[in-house]
C-alpha cells in the first residue's frame, strides 16, 4: 500500500503534468490566432499602412498642380487660349481670332484648353511617383481655389510581411514535434481611394471668356474707321473686356492688330513673371 507521502508525490505530478499540457494548450491557442490570417493588430499597421500611402500620393498630386497650373496658366496665355493653332492661322508667331474676311472667328476656349494642359503636366507627376500612366480628374477652377476630383479610383495593396507560425502539440512537453509554417510577403486585401485635391489658385480663366466676343465685335466696332483711329478703339475694347488691372499693348502691321495683356495682379507664387496673354485680329470692315 501507498503511503501518503507517496500519494502526495504522485499527486503532484500530476498537477504539474498538468500545468504544463494546460500551457502547452494556450501557446498553441496564442499561435493560432496570431497568425498572419487572424492578428488584427498586424492588419490593423497595414491598413493605416495603405491610408498612409494614399494619403501622401493626394499631396504629391496636390504640390504637383501647384507647379503645374502656373505653368499651364503661362503657356495657356502664350498661346492665345488655345490648345494647338487654331483654323484662323497665326500671324508673325501670334494666334489669330478671326479669319482675313473677319467674317469667321476662332476664340478659345480657355477653362476647357487649361484643364488639358494641366492634365498632361499632372500625368507626367503620377508617372514619375507611381509609374500610373494617366489619372483621369475633373477640375473646377474658381477665383481663389482649383479643386481636382479624380474621376476613377486607385489601389493600394495591403501587404503582410514575411511571418513565421508555430503550431505546437499539446502533449509535446520538449517541443520536439512544433511545425513551423513560413508565410512569405503577400497581398491580404486592397484599399480603393479617390486621390482628390484642392490647392489655392490666383488666376482668372474667365478673362478668355470676356475676350472672345472681341474677335466679333472689334472688327464691327473699329474696322471702318480710319487708320489712326483703329488702334485707340481696338485698346478701348479690350480694356472694356478685361476689367482688373492689367498692361495692355497694342501694336499692328496692316490691318492686323496684335493684343498683348500683361496681368500685373496675377504673378504667379511658383515662377518669377505674370501671366501674358497674346492674340491677333484682322480689324477690317464687316459689311
Amino acid at each position: 500500500m501507498m503511503n501518503k507521502a507517496q500519494i502526495f508525490d504522485i499527486s503532484m505530478i500530476l498537477v504539474v503534468v498538468g500545468a504544463m499540457v494546460a500551457v502547452l494548450v494556450v501557446v498553441d491557442t496564442i499561435a493560432t490566432e496570431t497568425s498572419p490570417w487572424q492578428s488584427l493588430g498586424q492588419r490593423a499597421f497595414e491598413i493605416q499602412n495603405a491610408y498612409a500611402q494614399a494619403d501622401e500620393f493626394a499631396a504629391v498630386m496636390g504640390m504637383a498642380a501647384r507647379w503645374a497650373s502656373a505653368d499651364a496658366v503661362l503657356v495657356l496665355g502664350k498661346n492665345s487660349g488655345h490648345l494647338r493653332e487654331p483654323a484662323c492661322g497665326v500671324s508673325k508667331g501670334i494666334m489669330l481670332w478671326n479669319t482675313p474676311d473677319a467674317r469667321t472667328t476662332c476664340p478659345p476656349a480657355g477653362y476647357a484648353s487649361f484643364y488639358s494642359l494641366l492634365s498632361d503636366r499632372l500625368a507626367m507627376a503620377g508617372r514619375n511617383y507611381a509609374g500610373i500612366a494617366r489619372i483621369p480628374y475633373e477640375f473646377v477652377a474658381g477665383s481663389q481655389r482649383l479643386h481636382a476630383i479624380a474621376l476613377a479610383p486607385l489601389r493600394v495593396n495591403i501587404l503582410a510581411p514575411k511571418e513565421q507560425e508555430k503550431k505546437y502539440a499539446p502533449w509535446d512537453i520538449f517541443g520536439l514535434w512544433t511545425i513551423t509554417t513560413t508565410y512569405e510577403p503577400h497581398v491580404t486585401g486592397a484599399y480603393v481611394f479617390r486621390p482628390d485635391f484642392e490647392i489655392p489658385f490666383a488666376y482668372d480663366l474667365g478673362i478668355y471668356d470676356a475676350l472672345a466676343p472681341l474677335a466679333r465685335d472689334i472688327p464691327e466696332e473699329c474696322g471702318s474707321l480710319p487708320a489712326e483711329e483703329k488702334s485707340p478703339c481696338v485698346t478701348g475694347k479690350v480694356k472694356e473686356a478685361v476689367k482688373e488691372q492689367a498692361a495692355i499693348a497694342v501694336a499692328n502691321e496692316g490691318d492686323i492688330f496684335s493684343v498683348t495683356i500683361t496681368q500685373d495682379a496675377r504673378k504667379s507664387l511658383y515662377f518669377d513673371t505674370v501671366p501674358i496673354i497674346r492674340f491677333a485680329l484682322h480689324v477690317v470692315p464687316t459689311d
